[in-house]
């Protein structure tokens, strides 16, 4: 019988593997609103992954969305280029086991 513990470390690798495909989404919206100067919903999309890295063990996640709340902010396209390309290799980079 599998102890809790290691039932909780298999759902939470679940989660954090369902939510780095979500990622993959938001990368798309980001670049699309990049395109478009939409500051808000670059704002947005940076707050919530902000919020949300550190709580699915991703702190770099953490500082992109800082990153990118703070250049959206002071409507910094080419900052905000640069970011989400980061942003997006940092992801097709990472493996969760």
């Amino acid at each position: 019988m599998r102890s809790a513990a290691a039932n909780w470390s298999k759902r939470f690798s679940q989660l954090k593997a369902n939510y780095l495909a979500r990622l993959s989404s938001a990368v798309i919206v980001l670049r699309e609103a990049v395109s478009k100067s939409d500051f808000r919903q670059i704002h947005i999309i940076g707050h919530n992954l902000k919020g949300s890295g550190a709580a699915y063990e991703f702190p770099q996640i953490t500082e992109y969305g800082r990153d990118l709340e703070g250049k959206a902010d002071a409507c910094d396209s080419e900052g905000l280029r640069a970011t989400v390309g980061n942003l997006s290799a940092y992801l097709g980079a990472l493996k969760i086991p």
